[in-house]
């Protein structure tokens, strides 16, 4: 018997994501992980493929220095797309989770550019991977789509008030989805 094989699609926003996606080593690991990426230069194009894609993306991997449209001439960047980015993950996870991971070949200077509250997202979930770190980003995000593709944490997500007030009651303690 065949059993069918996942693929994850991935919305991945960077400035120079095509080099990245086609670097060979980053290729091997793309299909070892059986990742579908969906490549987004800047934080307009990320948005236009979010809504069009929105019901297929699994995660999402952003860097942090690109800008928020193509205006820029050739070689300038800022991180207004990172802004515009991190600004929309609560919208995105409204109607169901997706997780944003973070990977960026400058971290020292992700560390000096914003606090860690403004990062709290990525530092609070551990998804904050240098970009030498692409394996252990892929592993951690397939895991988690897989958890987050479950019928435990759909339950858990979709009942998680009913969940939360029938807790109070000592004799269904111990029979609630944990």
């Amino acid at each position: 018997m065949e059993t069918q094989q996942t693929v994850f699609n991935v919305l991945w926003v960077d400035d120079q994501i095509d080099s990245l996606a086609n670097d060979m080593s980053a290729k091997r690991l793309l299909k070892e992980f059986k990742v579908h990426v969906i490549r987004a230069h800047h934080a307009a194009e990320y948005r236009n493929l979010m809504d069009i894609h929105y019901p297929h993306i699994d995660a999402v991997i952003t860097d942090v220095n690109f800008n928020k449209d193509q205006s820029l001439a050739k070689g300038d960047r800022d991180t207004s797309g990172f802004e515009n980015v991190r600004s929309s993950i609560e919208k995105y996870n409204e109607e169901r989770t997706i997780p944003f991971y973070l990977l960026s070949a400058k971290m020292q200077t992700v560390h000096e550019k914003y606090d860690d509250d403004s990062l709290e997202y990525f530092i609070k979930g551990g998804r904050m991977f240098a970009s030498t770190q692409l394996r252990e980003l892929l592993e951690k995000m397939t895991s988690e789509v897989r958890n987050i593709q479950s019928p435990s944490f759909k339950i858990r997500s979709q009942y998680a008030k009913e969940i939360e007030a029938a807790s109070i009651i000592p004799e269904v303690q111990d029979t609630l989805i944990s």
